[in-house]
């Protein structure tokens, strides 16, 4: 289902009359509030992304402003253990209405203070950040997670164990599964954990793993968005300022064959794991529409069927749906976040054959933080929409 938002977030996501301006909430290691920077923004923009590859980050970004808030109280609390939500808020000037949007929790990195003309220069990092050696998270010893163990389980106790991430549970949010670790799965000392969080999940494609917009650290299979509402429907729309199509017909696979290791216990039966997905729902890069589209992958580190399956699933969607990209520049929603869906229906005047249409998942967006600026939404074509 599409997320809700309040009535004064839609109006001013589809405003053209506007003002902008970022509010960043300082938060203790808790996510509790305990301070407010407010200014003018010179320079700066955030990412934000559903890449389950991008090393298990999902935000980042940097951000410059002239300060209008008072930092004599609150800029000790500017350091490496605390961290912020980003606030962007927009105003529509004919009617006044305003509201905020939550971008994200992230780290304070970088920190640069101008006592001359109060200038303050942070970058933004995810919170992976203080697993992936950037802030901390070096492992003092080696780690081993033992064959056979639940996998949902193992993450979940990386998650609270004190000598590891140190999370509370209610900072986590795991979804359990039946998924067990096929081999052992060591990390050396000095790695760092986020070095063993990845090996984990590389042991069966499509989940996920990343801290969400409240600081949440999620653990799920990636879920289906072709059935889901879309969240904004943007035909011919004057927010959109320019947009570039990309079309990767030749790459399109919807069969999709995972050939794994062989497992030779019965040494007169050797048994070869398999996985195999076919995407014959009759949408339009089917097989019952295209022909047979066929993909063969050899991955001896698949140790199950399951394993074999899950990354046939996720090879599917790669062939299928990421087939057609596109990148629109617009006048900030920021409503629009990776994961949502759109429908999308945009002929640029006078260039004939070059309409976009269709529901659109939303990959990545970046968001200028400077006032006038225009946002950047990278999207995919859902083919094999079932809505």
């Amino acid at each position: 289902m599409a997320e809700e938002y309040t009535n004064n977030q839609e109006i001013v996501a589809r405003s053209i009359n506007r003002t902008e301006w970022v509010e960043l909430e300082l938060l203790n290691e808790n996510n509790v509030k305990i301070g407010v920077i407010t200014g003018d923004v010179t320079g700066g923009s955030v990412t934000l992304t559903n890449d389950s590859e991008s090393d298990l980050n999902r935000i980042s970004g940097s951000l410059e402003m002239i300060l209008t808030s008072d930092l004599s109280d609150d800029y000790f609390k500017i350091n490496l253990i605390n961290r912020c939500r980003i606030f962007k808020y927009v105003e529509d000037t004919r009617t006044g209405i305003q509201a905020n949007f939550n971008l994200g929790i992230c780290l304070l990195g970088n920190v640069q203070l101008s006592t001359d003309d109060n200038k303050l220069s942070v970058d933004l990092k995810d919170l992976m950040s203080l697993y992936d050696g950037s802030f901390s998270g070096t492992l003092e010893q080696a780690v081993t997670i033992n064959v056979g163990a639940n996998l949902s389980d193992a993450i979940q106790n990386i998650a609270i164990n004190s000598d590891l991430m140190g999370l509370n549970i209610n900072q986590t949010l795991i979804e359990h599964n039946d998924l067990t670790v096929p081999y052992d799965v060591t990390i050396d000392s000095a790695s760092n954990i986020t070095d063993l969080l990845s090996e984990l999940m590389k042991l069966y494609m499509g989940y996920e793993l990343f801290f969400n917009q409240d600081g949440i650290l999620v653990y799920r299979k990636v879920k289906d968005y072709s059935t889901d509402l879309p969240i904004e429907e943007l035909i011919n729309s004057p927010l959109i300022k320019s947009y570039s199509l990309t079309d990767n017909h030749e790459n399109v696979k919807n069969h999709i064959v995972v050939l794994g290791a062989i497992n030779s216990e019965d040494a007169n039966a050797p048994y070869q794991y398999r996985g195999e997905s076919i995407l014959d729902d009759g949408s339009e890069l089917s097989t019952n529409k295209i022909e047979d589209r066929k993909l063969t992958i050899s991955n001896d580190k698949n140790q199950s069927d399951i394993a074999c399956q899950s990354q046939a699933d996720y090879e599917l969607e790669n062939h299928t749906n990421y087939s057609t990209t596109c990148e629109i520049s617009i006048i900030g929603n920021y409503r629009l976040i990776p994961n949502k869906v759109i429908v999308l229906e945009y002929n640029e005047e006078n260039i004939a054959n070059n309409k976009i249409f269709g529901r659109w998942l939303i990959n990545s967006v970046n968001i200028d933080f400077v006032t006038g600026n225009l946002m950047t939404i990278n999207l995919n074509k859902l083919y094999n929409a079932k809505a």
